[in-house]
């Protein structure tokens, strides 16, 4: 008899520990589902139900049943299930622990959001993020990440489009300049969908200037069957316009501004096939490195601004920014110089606040 009453005062303890395993070690299945049959743990359609005369066993084993089906809503759920416990419960760290996990969970879910090109979704996923785990300290950094890209992204996007409204034959060369750089943005939708989509456009843009130069080409030909003297006041003339274009675009190019640079590449391309064609197509080529150099320089001087502050947000800014300067181009290879040292600051204040956070 008194081995019997022992056995019943040991049983909720057992049970407790149970309840555990279950939570931290089983998923939710066919083991998880016998061990609960046998402990008389509640099923999930009843858990809820369940719970306001249940043991910590119950709690965990609840929470864990419902946060494994990853939804955010499911998570949150489970979060405000083992936030029941008070601070003086003899399993309230465990509960802190599995509370972050769980944030953690939402936290991804946010950012896979954003990467699906959804941001106001990820927004709204990362407020379901208690204020009392450790993972609620990197909601206002990811916020501000997420809008960061999303603004610099529109911006490129935008005058990407722009760029080829312009009526020249170089808009569609400089509208894939622009694109590229959605390339290295840190998003997903703006580096696949909306890429795609600039890229289809200027594809367009090419076709019609290829069809304008066939057009252009039938004309001179037809020119080349008039009189000799009307060809040669003919060519006088084009020859005037093309030194007057090539003029023009050799003060742009002087500015060592990325728009009047870019507007020098536009009166460069209005050259014709003539005398003047390849003086253009080598301005054109020099213009562009000098536009790279400008663009990219502009773009490391920002992304160091930004490391200087040391913060890992600024970190993970500067590095993004960096990335925007692509291999072949001027500054790439100091560009990379400088990831990589920030790299290694980002992984070792990552490294210390995963200390702190055990601590």
């Amino acid at each position: 008899m008194n081995r019997q009453m022992n056995i019943q005062q040991w049983f909720p303890v057992i049970k407790w520990w149970i309840g555990i395993a279950i939570t931290l070690s089983f998923p939710v299945g066919v083991g998880g589902w016998g061990l609960a049959q046998l402990f008389q743990l509640p099923e999930l359609p009843n858990c809820l139900s369940e719970l306001s005369q249940t043991s910590a066993a119950t709690v965990f084993y609840c929470g864990k049943a419902i946060a494994d089906e990853q939804d955010v809503d499911k998570l949150s759920q489970a979060i405000e299930l083992v936030s029941s416990l008070p601070a003086s419960h003899p399993q309230y760290e465990i509960a802190r622990q599995v509370k972050d996990q769980w944030s953690q969970a939402i936290l991804r879910l946010g950012e896979n959001a954003f990467q699906q090109g959804d941001i106001d979704r990820a927004i709204d996923i990362l407020k379901k993020i208690p204020d009392n785990v450790p993972t609620y300290k990197l909601v206002d950094n990811r916020v501000k990440q997420w809008r960061n890209i999303w603004s610099k992204a529109s911006v490129i996007y935008e005058n990407a489009v722009a760029t080829l409204g312009k009526d020249d034959r170089e808009n569609a060369y400089i509208a894939l300049t622009e694109a590229r750089k959605l390339l290295k943005i840190g998003n997903d939708y703006w580096e696949t969908t909306k890429y795609q989509e600039l890229v289809a456009q200027i594809q367009d843009v090419r076709e019609e200037q290829e069809e304008r130069a066939a057009e252009e080409e039938k004309y001179r030909q037809a020119i080349a069957k008039q009189k000799p003297e009307k060809i040669e006041t003919w060519e006088q003339e084009q020859e005037a316009q093309d030194v007057a274009y090539l003029t023009k675009a050799r003060n742009l190019a002087k500015s060592q501004k990325v728009e009047e640079m870019i507007d020098g590449i536009s009166e460069a391309s209005m050259v014709s096939y003539g005398r003047y064609y390849n003086e253009a197509q080598k301005l054109i080529a020099d213009i562009r490195q000098n536009i790279e150099i400008v663009d990219d320089r502009s773009s490391l001087e920002q992304a160091k601004k930004l490391a200087s502050r040391d913060d890992l947000l600024s970190l993970q800014m500067a590095i993004n920014e960096a990335s925007l300067i692509t291999e072949g181009r001027p500054l790439y290879k100091e560009a990379n110089e400088h990831i990589a040292k920030w790299n290694a600051k980002v992984l070792k204040l990552q490294n210390s606040e995963t200390v702190t956070s055990h601590q």
